[in-house]
């Protein structure tokens, strides 16, 4: 008996139903959070690799600066978020709907001084664009703004600016282009000038059959390449930008030429100078816009994206190719004739009317624009034709004036277009004779 009570002294205690599950239930629930924790950890993560992935897309390549990171912007405007922007093999950019993206020197968020300033003084900018996707209704551009210059946030959380102030902020804006399928449009503007000096190829506004959807220079159903090119003067300061379009299979090329950007209060050349010398930042953006030109469809249309590729930036003093440049006498502009592969071809297309954009200024600033069209001659065809023109044109009016044009008393009287005897004199005649 006292062994028996000793051992049921030392037994353990047998667990109730109650205590054990319990315990089960401690058990269960360090567990789950455990798990829950991972699952918390892993999904963050993911999360903010997203949100990383949507701010810094990846590196282009821009020949003659290197690999230079986009930055994507949040949002389009205000309150309205951006879309996607994406870099496919280092070459490519896609432009999602509503997106808008920035040259950076590194993606570390949005701080002005990590957006990229090149100067283009001096220089050409190259790349290749596909706009098939985008019909009317869409809007790509192309810009260099002034975007490190402010340091404030603008609406849309970021420094992007403008010369519309679209995000709430004004700023020295270069547009080589705002584009779809049936426009192209180019413009110089400034802070303090929205309106600018501009100038287009599309429907309404010059000649559309050289650009646009089976254009015959340019055809927008497929890339093209744009060359935008920034000459200066012998004092260092910008003369013009010269935008030329160009693609392969089309034997003439788009050229604008906009100059002469001044007011009489202002020299807005002066002031493109020295937003250029101090460096802009190129921005890439693909919007939807109410009033963009729907050509003769009328139906808006844009595409999930579109593409940019080929960046380059080389000096002026590297060729393109074989072009020879002439003064148009009297209109300040460019005769662009490309060289013929062969220097024997007997066709010619001479057509001055259809290759030139609309130009002018659309404010009461003064400016002017001059533009350039595209020839292919056979020279020596042309010069044969032209004299032969010349002469006839010549002989028609000699015999107009003699028999139909009033004359003074001062002038000759040709009875026949003979050469007189010699010693014969010619003498005047009164007007009622003539």
């Amino acid at each position: 008996r006292h062994a028996c009570c000793i051992a049921s002294q030392h037994a353990p205690a047998a667990s109730s139903p109650s205590e054990t599950w319990g315990r089960f239930g401690l058990l269960s629930y360090s567990m789950a959070s455990m798990v829950l924790h991972y699952l918390y950890l892993l999904i963050g993560t993911s999360a903010v690799n997203s949100a990383w992935a949507g701010l810094c897309p990846g590196a282009i390549n821009l020949k003659g600066y290197g690999q230079m990171p986009l930055i994507s912007a949040d949002r389009r405007v205000q309150n309205a978020s951006a879309g996607q922007v994406q870099v496919l093999d280092s070459n490519v950019v896609s432009a999602h709907i509503s997106s808008r993206a920035f040259f950076g020197m590194a993606c570390t968020g949005h701080d002005s001084f990590k957006y990229a300033t090149i100067n283009l003084l001096g220089q050409r900018l190259r790349y290749t664009v596909d706009l098939s996707g985008a019909g009317c209704g869409c809007s790509v551009g192309l810009h260099l703004v002034s975007m490190r210059r402010h340091a404030q946030l603008s609406d849309c959380s970021d420094h992007y600016c403008d010369a519309n102030g679209t995000c709430g902020v004004r700023c020295n804006d270069i547009s080589i282009h705002n584009a779809n399928r049936f426009v192209f449009h180019s413009a110089l503007q400034t802070a303090d000038d929205s309106v600018g000096l501009q100038e287009r190829y599309g429907p309404g506004h010059g000649v559309h059959k050289t650009y646009g959807p089976r254009g015959r220079c340019i055809d927008t159903s497929k890339p093209f390449h744009v060359a935008a090119s920034f000459p200066t003067d012998s004092a260092s300061q910008l003369k013009a930008m010269e935008v030329r379009l160009t693609q392969e299979g089309r034997t003439c090329p788009l050229m604008m030429h906009l100059a002469d950007y001044r007011s009489r209060q202002e020299d807005y050349m002066a002031t493109l100078t020295a937003a250029l010398r101090e460096g802009m930042t190129l921005v890439i953006s693909y919007n939807t816009e109410a009033h963009a030109h729907c050509g003769a469809a009328g139906t808006p249309s844009c595409s999930t994206a579109v593409h940019f590729s080929a960046f380059a930036v080389e000096n002026l003093t590297m060729p393109m190719e074989s072009v020879a440049s002439a003064a148009l006498e009297g209109s300040g502009g460019l005769m662009v004739v490309p060289t013929p592969s062969n220097p024997n071809a007997s066709s010619s297309i001479i057509d001055l009317a259809e290759e030139g954009p609309s130009r002018g200024r659309e404010s009461s600033n003064s400016g002017s624009v001059s533009h350039t069209v595209a020839l292919q001659v056979n020279m020596p065809g042309f010069l044969a034709v032209a004299c032969s023109a010349t002469l006839l044109a010549a002989g028609l009016l000699v015999r107009t004036c003699a028999k139909v044009m009033p004359v003074s008393q001062t002038r000759v009287r040709y009875a026949q277009l003979e050469t007189p005897q010699r010693g014969e004199l010619l003498k005047p005649c009164s007007p009622a004779e003539c």
